[in-house]
């Protein structure tokens, strides 16, 4: 990072104290020039630590650079673990918050349409989003699988929800979405980083989904926890246009 950018990261932490405050657009700046300083820091101690090396017990040599880096099944399998043991309370305080900043993103989008899934495993409860979504009349759509494709159906009621693939609660409607730019997906993950990859759950429903409705704004949520420094990721892996945690909102 430049000390130019370096001095604007300084001028903004110090107009950030003053009572005038940050600009919105300064605040998105700021989270912007933070990230990229983490960034570069990082990419400067990983090429530090690749250069370490490690004298093993029995007086061999190990390369850091050498030890392979976690699968992406086994950082889904550990980060799905922690989201499974969450304090019950817990969960349902975090996803109220993250339900919240998620509605502000939706205002400022003018949405007609929403799509939000049902949740299984400790997913983010985003079913508190229906209420207040059904108040500003906007649609619903909640995921369908059936031989392999996912689409979005209308969601009507609670009442109206049958049990689908995985045990999942699904729509009865077969009226299905006909999506556009005035819609949001809400998507659930396993894992995320800051940079918006993502690890799903191993289906690659909504990769292909969103491959063919690129016109969509998909809206990723999860907690904290779920973020880390960096993920193997594939070609037809598909990044959300913005992740939505109890702390932050990525973009």
């Amino acid at each position: 990072m430049t000390e130019d950018l370096i001095a604007r990261i300084n001028e903004l932490y110090k107009k950030s104290k003053s009572p005038a405050g940050l600009t919105n657009a300064e605040k998105q700046e700021q989270q912007r020039l933070r990230r990229q300083y983490v960034e570069d820091f990082k990419k400067n101690l990983r090429g530090v630590l690749n250069n370490v090396d490690i004298k093993e017990p029995d007086g061999s040599i190990t390369h850091v650079k050498d030890i392979p880096k976690p699968t992406k099944q086994g950082i889904r399998i550990d980060i799905l673990n922690k989201r499974k043991n969450m304090n019950v309370n817990e969960h349902k305080r975090l996803s109220e918050i993250i339900c919240e900043k998620v509605l502000e993103k939706l205002d400022e989008g003018d949405y007609e349409n929403v799509c939000i899934y049902m949740p299984i495993h400790n997913e983010v409860d985003v079913t508190c989003l229906i209420d207040r979504l059904l108040e500003k009349n906007i649609n619903i759509y909640c995921p369908v699988i059936k031989d392999n494709r996912m689409d979005f159906h209308l969601y009507e009621s609670m009442e109206q929800l049958q049990i689908g693939m995985y045990g999942i609660r699904e729509p009865k409607s077969e009226q299905i979405l006909d999506c556009f730019d005035k819609t949001a997906i809400i998507m659930p993950g396993a894992v995320f980083t800051e940079k918006l990859d993502r690890i799903g759950y191993g289906g690659g429903y909504y990769d292909r989904y969103v491959d063919v409705h690129s016109e969509c704004t998909t809206i990723a949520v999860a907690f904290s926890f779920q973020i880390v420094e960096e993920i193997p990721t594939e070609s037809h892996d598909r990044k959300p246009s913005m992740l939505i945690t109890e702390s932050n909102v990525y973009s």
